[in-house]
């Protein structure tokens, strides 16, 4: 059977981003994963009241922490998450600072739950989960949740043991300038007919705080014109592809 996800990170980056998520969802998005500490209350709102499949985007690397007492060294003067210690492996080998880490997760994963989202499944802003002292505390969180978890390849092979279901296949190259095409992402899928599949997207319309915060920014309203288009889920359907979002209870990777 030929399954395929398409979810949409960032989640509560900005106003526009969420907008832009719930746009693609005429189309092909039908999962988001959502930025806990980031989120508004109206973007939540709107997003409980569609039928996208909804994640947590665990995140340490942008905005302010939700549990209390981070440790003030991963911060920037301002209070915020420091991106460059967040996605340096070797800030991690500090157990300290991953009981943080796993303090800070929980915080995030309980105010969805607490604002009543059916969290589905787990990833992470910028991979940081699947860095190598955080990834055990990842699958833990989602063997304990009974959730889903994105994991690339090399870790399917400690998820699955765990009883940590998640597609088969993680696709990141639909991403970046000169990726961004129908073409380039039928192209993709080809080698993987048969396959339980993953595409991790970001579309989104483009709004200042955006531009402010994200070095990604243009190519999320392409990728919004590419995957909002109705015609591109017939295509893939067409072509034997069962096009689906996550489920809270999706208990192998098949």
């Amino acid at each position: 059977m030929s399954r395929i996800v398409f979810n949409a990170d960032d989640y509560g980056l900005t106003p526009g981003v969420s907008r832009g998520i719930l746009q693609a969802s005429e189309g092909v998005v039908l999962s988001t994963t959502v930025m806990a500490n980031m989120v508004g209350d109206v973007e939540l709102q709107d997003l409980m009241a569609t039928s996208l499949t909804a994640g947590i985007h665990l995140n340490l690397s942008l905005g302010r922490p939700l549990s209390e007492n981070y440790p003030g060294q991963l911060l920037d003067t301002e209070g915020r998450f420091s991106k460059k210690l967040a996605l340096d492996e070797a800030t991690w080998r500090d157990g300290s600072l991953r009981q943080a880490v796993a303090l800070e997760w929980t915080a995030q994963y309980e105010l969805l739950r607490r604002r009543n989202l059916e969290v589905t499944h787990i990833d992470s802003h910028h991979h940081t989960h699947m860095l190598g002292p955080l990834f055990p505390m990842a699958l833990e969180m989602a063997r304990s949740f009974n959730l889903p978890l994105r994991c690339r390849h090399e870790f399917r092979g400690l998820a699955e043991p765990a009883g940590v279901a998640g597609p088969e296949v993680l696709i990141e190259g639909y991403f970046g300038n000169g990726n961004i095409s129908r073409e380039n992402l039928l192209s993709m899928l080809e080698v993987f007919r048969g396959r339980h599949v993953e595409v991790m997207c970001h579309p989104g319309c483009v709004d200042d705080d955006l531009r402010v915060i994200s070095s990604y920014v243009e190519e999320r309203a392409t990728e919004l014109s590419v995957l909002a288009d109705p015609d591109l889920r017939h295509a893939l359907e067409e072509d034997g592809w069962i096009v689906s979002g996550y489920s809270a209870r999706q208990h192998s990777s098949a």
